[in-house]
């Protein structure tokens, strides 16, 4: 009797285990397809949307009339969907704009980014908690070079990022404000500071071919400051300043 009971909770066992199986092997392949359907209908609208922006960006180009994105809004617009998402695809097409642009498109363009909200957004974006979102605020407000931005830029200088700090000096390196130059020579001059046990003072680290290339960016301007740093400091800061100097066009 208790051998038929023992074979009758096997059986019980085995068919309660089959019907698992099943159902857990068509769960898996109904999340699977409906994965696939799912991942086509984005990659679609994505596509969608850079068709959008691509014609919206060469119209904006080739000095016609730019297709509105949005129904309705008549206005040449950048916005496509919730202000605070920031759409990958657009900022993508937006940056190889902004690199094919000639000297009569450019602030045409970046005028359009600042009326449609990019640059506060991006300026924002900044004050972030998350040292990526900051990088990539600097490395944008750069790109667009917007004068407001500028005080952004120099305050991410002394982030607690050794991502931001460098990023914050490659943004530095393309924009024009008198700002920049006193900025650019404070952190040189920081190279110089020792802590009592010889290291730089960890949130004044950055690399000194970043803060070289920076300077050189600068052209002109940066000679005349740059001269008495040549005679003085430690041996990496005369380098730099040397190479920054034999770049300089300034004859």
């Amino acid at each position: 009797m208790r051998l038929i009971d023992a074979w009758d909770l096997w059986l019980t066992a085995v068919r309660w285990s089959a019907w698992s199986a099943v159902a857990v092997a068509a769960a898996a392949a109904g999340l699977s397809v409906a994965w696939r359907v799912t991942r086509r209908s984005v990659l679609a609208r994505r596509d969608r949307r850079r068709e959008r922006y691509r014609a919206f960006f060469e119209g904006l180009l080739s000095e016609q009339a730019p297709p509105a994105l949005n129904g309705a809004n008549k206005r040449p617009s950048i916005i496509d969907g919730p202000r605070r998402v920031m759409d990958g695809v657009l900022l993508g097409l937006l940056a190889e704009a902004l690199d094919r642009a000639d000297a009569a498109s450019r602030p045409r363009l970046i005028a359009l980014c600042e009326r449609s909200g990019y640059i506060a957004r991006f300026r924002s974006a900044a004050w972030s908690h998350l040292w990526w979102r900051r990088a990539h605020a600097a490395r944008w407000l750069g790109r667009l070079g917007s004068p407001e931005s500028v005080s952004d830029l120099i305050r991410l200088l002394d982030d607690s990022s050794y991502h931001v700090r460098c990023v914050a000096v490659g943004a530095l390196a393309s924009c024009r404000h008198p700002r920049i130059l006193s900025a650019l020579l404070k952190t040189l001059d920081h190279m110089r500071e020792r802590t009592p046990w010889g290291a730089l003072p960890r949130r004044r680290r950055v690399p000194i071919g970043v803060v070289t290339d920076a300077l050189i960016a600068q052209g002109a301007s940066a000679v005349a400051p740059l001269l008495p740093r040549l005679q003085s400091g430690p041996r990496p800061v005369r380098e730099a300043v040397a190479e920054v100097l034999s770049r300089a066009p300034d004859p």
